[in-house]
């Protein structure tokens, strides 16, 4: 008979605390204790779990993440953001994830704007991948997953789960809502590790419309862990920090054009030059010279790849130039996706914005509601070219800083190689 510590259930595995952070600094939680650098204090929050870290017994799947986004004592909401560190590995080079509130990425199920659930009863939570168990179980017993590495892209770790947070303005420990974080997922102990041992498939074949018509070749390879499936090979599952060879990761990052755009050219939103950027398009205000918030991908000299899932863009409205924001969209090997008439990408506007995240303002007038990251609209698999987000003006400049683009999806570490 299966003891109660068998029953599968996603359960919190990390809630923390940010009750103050000084302007410009970051600072990393610890697994089961308070962390106090200067005035910064990060924390497991009250009343919640008591230790992010595993016992020896057990391996972890983190599979969503959410946040409460902070507001100062003057009623402002400062700037943020975290990533993730599991078992010691730094993941920002694959997700960095902007918690200040009009631009929150990933907001609390009981603050998205459409619900706390979706049509088939889903959590609407930014979502890490898969349940790993589950898609393993299926195959186990016959139901394969297509494409599986693609899927199973939660973070895997064996020992402990921490989040670094970072902030330009920071914020007092006056502030009546500090910065929490949450993240939920699945343990598994070695008797359920065993009967997954032989669900793993590691080949991975994608191939998009618009790339069977202009004859490139497909997303094709083979993702191994070195084993069967196991707590040796845990971590080397897609989102672990020891994978081999090829890596896969669940991406997200967010950037603002750190300059005014042009009066009507497609802006592409990265520093680098191949791609047909400015020294300084990207980054937060100020710090352009940040690559954590570049959003160009140069394929064909990186070698990885890029599996583009959601699209997020959004103008501050309180900015002199907000209402010269006209199209968004990507631009391919210096094409940009979809134009035609003139246009330079997706037709949007402040108040009638198809890629709006974040706070549901100003398009309704509720506060304390926020939109996921939207679904791109199409199909975009970058393998083989340079591509990056744009955005456009009607003809006069969008001023620096007035926009901030977010994107999720896939990425592949070493696809081609």
């Amino acid at each position: 008979m299966a003891s109660k510590d068998h029953y599968i259930l996603e359960r919190v595995l990390l809630d923390v605390t940010v009750t103050q952070l000084v302007a410009g600094t970051t600072i990393q939680s610890l697994p089961a204790a308070t962390r106090t650098v200067g005035n910064s204090t990060i924390q497991p929050t009250t009343n919640s779990i008591t230790s992010s870290g595993l016992q020896a017994t057990q391996v972890a799947d983190a599979l969503h993440v959410y946040a409460i986004p902070p507001r100062a004592a003057d009623g402002t909401f400062p700037d943020a953001e975290f990533w993730f560190h599991a078992d010691g590995a730094d993941l920002r080079n694959y997700q960095i994830f902007n918690v200040q509130a009009d631009h929150l990425m990933c907001p609390a199920p009981f603050q998205v704007a459409r619900g706390s659930v979706d049509a088939l009863g889903k959590p609407t939570v930014f979502k890490l991948g898969e349940s790993t168990r589950k898609v393993l179980w299926d195959a186990v017993n016959g139901k394969p997953t297509p494409n599986m590495p693609l899927k199973i892209t939660g973070i895997k770790y064996l020992n402990e789960l921490t989040v670094s947070v970072r902030s330009i303005a920071g914020w007092a420990n006056t502030a009546p809502v500090p910065l929490r974080i949450i993240v939920t997922g699945e343990l598994l102990d070695d008797d359920q590790l065993a009967a997954l041992a032989s669900g793993y498939d590691g080949r991975v074949y994608l191939q998009h419309m618009q790339r069977v018509v202009d004859g490139k070749d497909p997303l094709s390879f083979i993702h191994d862990i070195g084993g069967p499936v196991g707590r040796a090979t845990w971590a080397a599952l897609p989102g672990g920090p020891k994978q081999l060879g090829k890596q896969i990761h669940r991406f997200s990052r967010w950037g603002a054009n750190a300059a005014a755009t042009g009066a009507s050219a497609a802006f592409p939103m990265t520093n680098y030059s191949d791609l047909r950027g400015g020294a300084t398009n990207v980054g937060p205000a100020g710090n352009n010279a940040d690559s954590d918030h570049d959003l160009g991908f140069n394929t064909p000299r990186t070698k990885d790849a890029f599996w583009l899932r959601g699209f997020g863009v959004r103008v501050d409205p309180t900015a002199a130039t907000a209402a010269n924001w006209a199209y968004a969209g990507w631009q391919v090997d210096g094409d940009v996706i979809p134009s035609g008439n003139g246009e330079q990408g997706f037709v949007s506007r402040l108040h009638v914005n198809p890629f709006q995240f974040g706070s549901v303002q100003p398009q309704r007038p509720e506060s304390n509601l926020y939109t996921l990251i939207p679904r791109y609209p199409g199909e975009l698999l970058v393998h083989g070219e340079g591509a990056v987000p744009v955005i456009a003006a009607n003809g006069t400049a969008l001023g620096a800083g007035a926009a901030v683009v977010a994107i999720d999806g896939t990425y592949i570490k070493g696809a081609a190689a």
